[in-house]
């Protein structure tokens, strides 16, 4: 569809309901709609302040499976589309001037990504792209699943052991090969980028006030507990069966060992790399973390001189996660022959074995809720049952996302019509837990690495363990609240404690399913959080919180 407008503001309203009937005509979720239509107008706003006298602004919608690509053109000079915060209303009495701005450019980076930018034959035109329905992935995964579980019962039932064992290995581990070195081709430069990125978010921590250094206090205690959960119960329950290791295609250049053993002091001296380039090349994932975090303070000691690494920092960034996004996409596929090349080689006891795994991590999340629960009871002196009863519809909402930054409105508007909680804190709070609290993955991180080494008999001392349990929490708090970045984090574990990366095909079959519960875990967690603090600083309409 291609529509022609003049380029005057009085015609954005225009504009703006010609797209949100063809959102509805293509049943766009409500939260994706409402979205879509904001970015909408800004940008056809900037279009129409930088077109030229009497210039046209073309429209045009596009559909492909269940992505929506919205493009809008009109002729004028070229002109910097980068999105400020001032661009975006923002009440600084609601907020405080305090966090005002911290809080514009945390919402606004998950913000703009959906937004691309480029002037061509003397045209500006921006390009949105969104997904009619964010269940799209779920459903995609969950039927892929379903196809190779029968798929590969049938063929294990009706096929020779050596035709199953071929076709494992020479089609579908082809497939399987393909993602997982895609997976490690990305790794090392979103790891880096996205925690030198993080902290760069927060050029300064004094900002927050001392409301918000509580927030950010009581996350990282949070992301501890979810560290130490995730850490004990895989070490007591030992899921995983150490006969799934042969079922999994190792690369050639990648080597097991029974033990991981380097003394504390070596281990701290290998932490700073002699040449920058090598820690990429090695893919040494405790180098990376201190790189990021070295240059991450470094450019907010630079202050406006070091706003263009910044922003090239930040263009980097969004390149390796589009190459990442790619990656993702194909995870249904991935999915399909992990499931159907395990079923056809090793049968029901994958099954089993990976479902230990699974219920595992349902046990962490469930030990996190009753954690914060317990949080709200002790601290918060309120009781959790209400919170739980008032946010539960709102968490059923954001299971279905796979997104912390997809969940940040959602959580927002529970926040203040269902728990009574002052706008003052959850402008901030929830924003800050979509960036740093990430408790499900804390929990989904620990157990899967732990249960891959059981079962490629890596074992691993108390140093070792603390240094997994370090590397989580830095990953937790660096990596974006996005569908995929369990699959990013278990790449970079895995290589951090020598077990092959290949390992994840195991668990494909479930992460689509965890990832769900993973995001419910982390806004239950943001949202606990807000609790406690609004309760603690008397920021908590208690009648509000209280009422049925």
């Amino acid at each position: 569809m291609k529509q022609i407008f003049k380029a005057e503001l009085s015609g954005i309203p225009t504009i703006v309901e010609t797209i949100e009937g063809i959102l509805l005509k293509n049943k766009t979720e409500k939260q994706t709609r409402i979205k879509t239509v904001l970015a909408v107008e800004e940008s056809a706003t900037r279009l129409i302040e930088h077109s030229t006298p009497g210039a046209m602004l073309s429209l045009s919608v596009r559909r492909v499976l269940d992505d929506v690509t919205i493009t809008m053109s009109a002729p004028g000079e070229k002109t910097d589309f980068t999105f400020e915060a001032s661009d975006f209303d923002m009440d600084p009495d609601m907020v405080g001037p305090e966090t005002e701005s911290l809080i514009r450019n945390i919402v606004l980076k998950s913000f703009s990504g959906d937004i691309q930018y480029k002037h061509k034959a003397g045209a500006n035109i921006v390009r949105l792209k969104t997904a009619r329905s964010p269940r799209a992935f779920l459903y995609q995964t969950l039927s892929a699943i379903a196809a190779a579980v029968v798929f590969g019962m049938l063929l294990n039932l009706l096929c020779p052991e050596q035709t199953n064992a071929w076709i494992a290995a020479n089609i579908l581990g082809t497939v399987q090969t393909l993602f997982m070195n895609g997976l490690k081709m990305v790794v090392a430069p979103v790891v880096f980028l996205s925690i030198t990125a993080s902290i760069t978010q927060f050029s300064d921590l004094r900002d927050v006030g001392r409301i918000g250094a509580k927030v950010i206090f009581l996350y990282f205690v949070t992301s501890v507990i979810a560290v130490a959960i995730g850490i004990a119960y895989s070490l007591f329950f030992q899921p995983g069966d150490p006969a799934l290791a042969a079922m999994v295609s190792v690369s050639a250049d990648t080597t097991v060992s029974e033990t991981v053993t380097p003394s504390v002091v070596d281990t701290i001296k290998g932490i700073v790399t002699p040449n920058f380039l090598k820690s990429f090349v090695e893919n040494d994932m405790l180098q990376l973390i201190f790189l990021a975090v070295l240059s991450g303070v470094a450019l907010n000691s630079l202050g406006e001189k070091g706003d263009p690494v910044k922003r090239m920092f930040d263009a980097l960034y969004e390149f390796f996660m589009k190459i990442t996004d790619l990656f993702i996409r194909a995870v249904p596929i991935m999915v399909f022959c992990s499931v159907c090349s395990t079923l056809m080689t090793a049968g029901l006891m994958s099954i089993r074995s990976v479902l230990s795994i699974f219920f595992l991590s349902l046990f962490g999340f469930f030990t996190m809720g009753v954690v914060y629960c317990l949080f709200v009871a002790v601290i918060g002196r309120l009781n959790p049952l209400t919170m739980l009863r008032k946010y539960s519809s709102t968490m059923l909402q954001v299971f279905s996302l796979s997104s912390s930054n997809a969940s940040i409105s959602l959580n927002m508007e529970a926040c203040d019509k269902k728990l009574g909680i002052s706008p003052k804190l959850y402008t901030l709070s929830i924003p800050l837990g979509a960036t740093l609290n990430m408790d499900g993955l804390c929990i989904n991180l620990s157990v899967m690495a732990l249960s891959l080494a059981h079962i490629f008999g890596v074992q691993m001392n108390l140093s070792q363990l603390v240094q997994v349990a370090l590397t989580i929490i830095i990953i937790s708090m660096g990596m974006p609240g996005i569908p995929g970045t369990v699959l990013i984090g278990l790449t970079m574990l895995l290589s951090q404690i020598n077990v092959p990366v290949e390992a994840i095909s195991l668990i494909m079959g479930i992460y689509a399913i965890l990832d769900m519960f993973e995001t419910a875990s982390n806004c239950l967690g943001d949202v606990s959080a807000t609790v406690v603090v609004a309760r603690t600083e008397g920021m908590l309409d208690e009648k509000v919180f209280r009422k049925k």
